[in-house]
Parts: structure tokens; sequence; C-alpha cells
């Protein structure tokens, strides 16, 4: 099941260069497959032992590491939708293209995700086994497709990107970047 989690980042990077390429709507349906494979991958991992630490810690680390899933599936999936005001012109844009979202966890830096998978991976190795060779690979690889989503894909695909560069750090927050992701989250709400 390792070879799934290498798998996903393929399918990751095949639904990218689909989307630069303006090449097939159809296969915007990638991305969820290679969030599937991912996801089968690592859980599957997961349960292939235990980590010989006391239970308070494993049941801590576990915590730690649903956290982070929740906090990974809500900033790929959910903090990158348009806002309402957005959405009539979402439809009017052809469906490769990808309004920018610059306030809560991406005003923090430009690929927090990174941040939420290595998290997650790693408090699954002390909680539930999960192999820290897996854990170290995969974000590896998401580091690898960031950089090239970052440097060759986004700025194609989400207008202003460019200047998002230029005012949200790559990976590691700042103060500027901290305090931008308190307010706009507090706007949120």
């Amino acid at each position: 099941m390792f070879w799934y989690g290498i798998l996903a980042f393929g399918v990751f990077l095949l639904h990218d260069l689909n989307c630069k390429s303006h090449n097939n709507e159809r296969l915007l349906s990638l991305f969820p497959v290679g969030a599937g494979l991912l996801g089968l991958s690592i859980l599957s991992q997961a349960q292939g032992g235990q980590a010989a630490l006391p239970a308070a810690v494993r049941i801590i680390m576990g915590v730690l590491a649903l956290f982070f899933l929740v906090l990974l599936v809500y900033t790929v999936f959910f903090a990158v939708q348009p806002k309402k005001q957005d959405r009539k012109k979402q439809a009017s844009r052809p469906w490769w293209e990808t309004p920018l979202v610059d306030t809560g966890v991406y005003a923090l830096c430009r690929h927090p995700g990174v941040w939420w998978l290595c998290l997650m991976c790693l408090c699954l190795v002390p909680s539930t086994g999960f192999p820290l060779s897996s854990a170290v690979i995969y974000t590896l690889l998401d580091l690898i497709l960031v950089w090239y989503e970052d440097r060759y894909i986004f700025p194609h695909l989400i207008p202003g990107y460019e200047q998002y560069k230029k005012t949200t750090p790559f990976l590691f927050p700042n103060r500027t970047s901290a305090r931008r992701c308190r307010e706009t989250w507090r706007k949120k709400r």
C-alpha cells in the first residue's frame, strides 16, 4: 500500500498538467482520486502495528494526527472555495482558472497543506506505528509537488498568483503572514 501513496502524487501531477494544458475538464476528478489513493495508503499503513509507547502517548499523538487530518481536509477541499461574491464570477471563468484565495490558512503561507500532511504523518508514527520512511517520503514528494505547482502551474491557473507570491511566504509563516491569517480568519466569522 506504500506504493499507492507514491502513485497518488503522480495522479496529483497529472491533474495539474491537465489543468495547465486545459486539456480535459473531466480529468478534474484526478485530484480526488489522488487524495483517495493517498488516504488509502496512509490508512492501511497506519493499521500495520503499534509503536512501543505508553497508551497515553499513543492516544495524544493519535488525537493530534486527527487534528492535522482535519486541517488538511479543510485546507485542500474547503478553504479554497471561492467567497460567495466570487461564485458568480467563477461561473463565467474557464473551468481551469481558479480564483485566488489569500485569506485564512492561505494567508499564513502559500502551501499550508504540506505542514498538515507532514505533521499528521509524523504523529501517526508513534500513535499507530506508521512507517517513518513513508512519512518522510510522502512529505518530500509533497514538497516537490508544491514547488512545481508554485513555480509552473499556479501562476498560469490562478490570476494574481505572482502578486500573492510577493506577499505570502512559500512554506514558513512569518509575523506578518500569521497576523494576516488571524485577521482574515476573524473576518470570516
